[in-house]
């Protein structure tokens, strides 16, 4: 999570067993009580929602589950850096990088890889930051892997800045199946 940008943020609520808790519903909270966004969890206890944090303010995490409000702080967020959002359309991945100013000044004239990996294989392709900090990269589905899809960006140096799951249903057979009695 980088302060100033509009960052993605994946949410996973788990009980004591490690199962995920389901349909809760949530928000992320700044610290004067302003709501900056709200998720519903799924049934695995999963959500997603978008988030600018802006500096000197602090930031939670409130999770209504059955009644019961938990809290947590959202730490950690870094002062630069790089974000990344992936949008589907129709049979494309569009994923979208953006910077803060510090960051693009800093490797505004570089070069930066993007890999989609799928722990066996991967496929690597170069990019550039616009001159606004940003840049947006098409894939279509059928280049990807079947199945999951890890999409990491490194510097020009190979160091990893950032990684997004995706998991890419193209090519795979689903089968509709009925209860016996």
């Amino acid at each position: 999570i980088v302060y100033g940008l509009p960052n993605t943020v994946g949410i996973i609520a788990k009980n004591q067993y490690q199962q995920g808790l389901k349909n809760g519903k949530g928000q992320i909270v700044a610290d004067d009580g302003t709501i900056l966004s709200e998720f519903k969890l799924n049934d695995f206890g999963i959500a997603k929602t978008l988030f600018r944090p802006e500096q000197n303010q602090r930031y939670f995490v409130h999770l209504n589950f059955n009644g019961t409000v938990l809290k947590q702080e959202i730490e950690d967020i870094a002062y630069r850096g790089m974000v990344l959002s992936l949008s589907e359309i129709q049979n494309n991945i569009i994923l979208k990088l953006e910077t803060d100013s510090k960051f693009y000044e800093q490797f505004k004239d570089k070069t930066f890889q993007i890999a989609a990996h799928s722990g066996s294989e991967m496929i690597l392709s170069d990019f550039k930051l616009d001159a606004n900090g940003k840049s947006t990269i098409k894939l279509l589905k059928s280049d990807l892997f079947t199945g999951m899809n890890i999409f990491t960006v490194f510097t020009d140096s190979n160091k990893p800045l950032l990684e997004r799951l995706y998991f890419n249903r193209s090519g795979i057979k689903q089968v509709q199946l009925s209860a016996m009695e």
